[in-house]
């Protein structure tokens, strides 16, 4: 069996087109899309309470008149960026946009030049972020190798953002969350998945160790 060779399409020029596969003369090749795509919320969506609650209380700002010059890393695959937060963070769906109807994508955190994959659905990545809002401190503390404690992180985060009870329970009801005692298991087992989401500086610097195709 020939050696299937990879290479990348950048969907930021076009973004929407769909690739999965080409013949080339030297045997099979596998197209990967990579790029970002930034997913803006509608006005309503904004001003929706569970929007604010998600603002509010657990640090999630749902992207709007965002513009993919205001993201300077570059992703592979490709990443549909719905969110960000305080700290520069960018999250959104690896590989494709879902929601939580068609909720069949996992979700990427990028921050400081580095991503991960944080969760293997929308619906658990809103189930650690309301229940487990100290996640972003646990991706730190296992990029740096550093011990943590999941209750002192749980309890730091609490107090320092005054997390509102009533945010929370408007988020359980209108989202149809439920406490996963597993969500920060599940965290760190996606994290290993190193391929699952790989951020460079630049499409250039991607280039360097990835082949491209233009289409």
């Amino acid at each position: 069996m020939p050696e299937v060779k990879q290479v990348l399409v950048d969907i930021e020029p076009s973004a929407g087109r769909v690739v999965s596969a080409v013949l080339d003369a030297g045997g099979p090749v596998q197209i990967r899309l990579s790029g970002k795509v930034v997913v803006n919320a509608c006005s309503w969506e904004q001003e929706s309470p569970a929007c604010r609650a998600l603002a509010d209380s657990f640090d999630i700002f749902f992207c709007a008149e965002k513009q993919l010059s205001d993201f300077s890393f570059y992703p592979v695959p490709e990443f549909f960026i719905f969110a960000t937060d305080r700290h520069g963070g960018s999250i959104g769906t690896i590989g494709g946009q879902g929601d939580l109807v068609d909720d069949v994508y996992p979700v990427g955190y990028v921050e400081g030049g580095e991503g991960h994959k944080i969760a293997d659905s929308l619906r658990d990545f809103f189930e650690m972020a309301v229940y487990y809002p100290c996640w972003r401190e646990i991706v730190r503390s296992v990029r740096a190798h550093a011990p943590y404690s999941l209750a002192d992180l749980l309890a730091d985060y609490e107090t320092r953002n005054a997390v509102s009870g009533n945010d929370r329970r408007l988020l359980q009801r209108t989202l149809q969350l439920r406490h996963n005692p597993r969500s920060i298991e599940k965290l760190l087992a996606c994290m290993r998945e190193r391929a699952a989401l790989i951020v460079y500086a630049s499409k250039s610097e991607a280039a360097r160790v990835n082949q491209f195709q233009e289409i």
